[in-house]
């Protein structure tokens, strides 16, 4: 199968929480959602869309499993926590997947955003 890079899957975070309509196609097909996220996103174009949800998946587990161990909770798990080592941080995850976006304003909030290293920001 092939690599899902950390900058693919903040692309595919930001396609996400970029129009209303993203997270609902997300919530109904993620396949579906990856192959129009690569199709609509320059910089996913060499990505897989098995890949990207197949990646995702494992996040939502791993997100759903740090959930869990915080008193079944999101706000309890601390703002730092990466889903992986090197991989996304728990907060931007959580606020994209469970947080229908109201209208096309914007990919994050600046609460989240500004949570990114500069290393990280350079990676996107």
């Amino acid at each position: 199968m092939t690599e899902v890079t950390l900058k693919q899957i903040y692309g595919v975070l930001c396609w996400i929480r970029a129009y209303p309509e993203n997270y609902r196609q997300w919530h109904r097909d993620q396949e579906q959602a990856c192959q129009r996220a690569i199709e609509e996103c320059p910089h996913l174009k060499d990505a897989s869309a098995e890949a990207l949800a197949a990646k995702f998946a494992e996040l939502e587990e791993l997100r759903r499993q740090l959930i869990e161990e915080h008193d079944g909770m999101a706000i309890n798990v601390p703002r730092d926590t990466r889903l992986f080592e090197g991989g996304p941080l728990f907060a931007i995850v959580d606020h994209t997947l469970s947080e229908e976006p109201q209208s096309p304003v914007g990919v994050f909030s600046h609460d989240v955003v500004h949570r990114l290293t500069p290393a990280e920001a350079n990676q996107l």
